[in-house]
């Protein structure tokens, strides 16, 4: 949980451009004590998901124009292996925030829209545009399928991330990957929506196709090797005998 005072509140730029009615909203939020909303949300609402990291809360803010939710990460980092700890520790939000403002900015729509991050004593939260949908690793656990879009669209938009929007997402897995959908999931469901990228504490910016050392990370004697975005794509292609990917085709 948050704690102690607010040392500082950075707005998206996307957000003053297109959405004001939610800046706005959050400004009023901060000037009602936003550590004491923060809880009060966290304590009444539902948690979205969780990782290593950070946890997400769906929240509800009156006369939003979006849904929003809240990425609150961990004051402390556990249950991690030395090179997952040395690849978390390597990433900042400040870092994830104006990535994904930059993102957004140039005019990529497959992420969530930015709002604001709020530095406290002891802990960051970043508010942000909350995804309607599933992620793609739902989907697989709950047996259902996507036949709208199909695994070559993916392909495509993680082709555009890299060549027009210059970012390498490097943690690609189907748990960062969403099927933004009003429809209802369930074993054996067929679904329709529009794919949307999640999550880009471990991206960079890159310029053009991302390189070998793009995945590299050193730190003194040592080399991390991040996860290859087109690696984790071919791994959801549909193909006899792959149980792990929800596209139909």
């Amino acid at each position: 949980m948050p704690t102690g005072e607010i040392k500082e509140v950075t707005f998206s730029k996307s957000l003053e451009e297109t959405q004001s009615e939610v800046l706005a909203e959050y400004l009023g939020l901060i000037q009602e004590e936003i550590a004491r909303e923060i809880k009060r949300i966290i304590a009444n609402n539902e948690l979205i998901g969780e990782g290593r990291t950070a946890r997400v809360f769906d929240i509800t803010v009156e006369h939003s124009p979006i849904p929003i939710c809240v990425k609150i990460w961990r004051s402390q980092l556990k249950d991690m292996g030395q090179v997952e700890l040395k690849k978390m520790q390597s990433s900042s939000p400040i870092g994830e925030f104006e990535l994904q403002d930059q993102l957004y900015l140039a005019g990529f729509r497959s992420a969530p829209e930015p709002i604001s991050l709020t530095r406290f004593e002891d802990i960051s939260v970043m508010a942000m545009e909350r995804v309607v949908g599933y992620s793609l690793r739902q989907i697989i656990d709950a047996g259902a399928q996507i036949v709208n879009p199909k695994w070559s669209d993916l392909e495509r938009l993680i082709v555009e991330m890299h060549r027009k929007y210059n970012i390498a997402h490097r943690d690609l897995g189907p748990q960062n990957i969403m099927l933004e959908t009003n429809e209802k999931l369930e074993p054996g469901a067929t679904l329709s929506g529009r794919l949307v990228i999640i999550d880009f504490g471990l991206s960079k910016s890159i310029i053009g196709e991302p390189s070998d050392e793009d995945y590299l990370l050193t730190i003194g004697d040592s080399v991390i090797r991040y996860q290859q975005d087109f690696a984790n794509i071919d791994n959801l292609k549909p193909r006899r005998g792959n149980d792990q990917t929800p596209f139909a085709s």
